[in-house]
């Protein structure tokens, strides 16, 4: 079954899965991968974050990459462990 998550209650659920990997890649794995796989999933939610407008009307006007996104990214990268 699929789950149905609001935006922030799927944000939250990310944030959640990263802080995971970020423990579990700095006891499973060298530096060197760790931030190889991080700077991967770091590039991943950029894109998707850039990935469409927010807002506007037929997909012209809106926000590129919204204050939410922002912050989300940053969230993310923070429980990561990168900047």
């Amino acid at each position: 079954p699929m789950l149905k998550l609001q935006p922030e209650e799927f944000k939250d659920a990310v944030v959640e899965k990263s802080r995971e990997v970020n423990t579990l890649l700095a006891n499973k794995s060298n530096p060197a991968e760790a931030d190889e796989y991080k700077a991967w999933i770091k590039k991943i939610a950029d894109k998707v974050a850039h990935a469409a407008s927010e807002g506007g009307i037929l997909g012209f006007g809106g926000e590129q990459f919204s204050e939410q996104e922002k912050m989300a990214i940053s969230e993310i990268n923070s429980a990561l462990g990168i900047a």
